[in-house]
């Protein structure tokens, strides 16, 4: 929802975190893939811009500035329905992170902990006064220029820019 709401109404917010955000992933014509053929491409292609369905086809539209902070829950940020695979954030959340920082105007902020699919548990009242305190920080309108990401609380690990910790070596993925 925080992906379709930032892509959707960039004249209203100034930013948002998105926690294991879905970013549904089609081919670049915007036809639907299978969930293992969207979960496939990011993999295979992990620093392309994919087009998705949570936003304008095609995409390209232009929503800065605003500040966006896309938070990974590690190996385990994967959903199950019974016993079927539903959900693998790992693909989401690179496709909505290298989307948000492919626009110059956008301050967009990677995270990783390695809590699975759920809020952050490492330090959360430290985390939620980090994220409170980093969103304020870049008010609607804000230069990227002047942004100074202020270190994370411990056991999380944060950066400016897209993931780069999902795929390749030692990722697991």
């Amino acid at each position: 929802m925080t992906n379709r709401a930032l892509t959707f109404r960039q004249d209203f917010w100034a930013g948002g975190m998105a926690v294991s955000g879905e970013r549904y992933v089609t081919r670049d014509d915007g036809s639907a893939l299978s969930f293992d053929a969207a979960r496939n491409a990011v993999k295979a292609a992990p620093n392309v811009i994919h087009q998705g369905r949570v936003g304008p086809f095609p995409l390209g539209s232009k929503p800065g500035p605003m500040i966006v902070i896309v938070v990974w829950g590690g190996d385990k940020d994967i959903w199950y329905c019974g016993a079927v695979l539903c959900a693998d954030y790992r693909p989401s959340t690179q496709a909505a992170s290298n989307y948000y920082a492919s626009f110059e105007d956008v301050v967009e902020v990677s995270c990783t902990v390695h809590d699975g699919h759920m809020w952050p548990q490492v330090n959360t009242n430290a985390f939620n006064l980090w994220a409170l305190d980093t969103l304020a920080s870049f008010p609607k309108g804000s230069r990227p220029d002047q942004f100074r990401l202020a270190p994370p609380p411990q056991g999380y690990a944060c950066k400016r820019g897209p993931f780069t910790d999902h795929y390749g070596p030692g990722a697991g993925g």
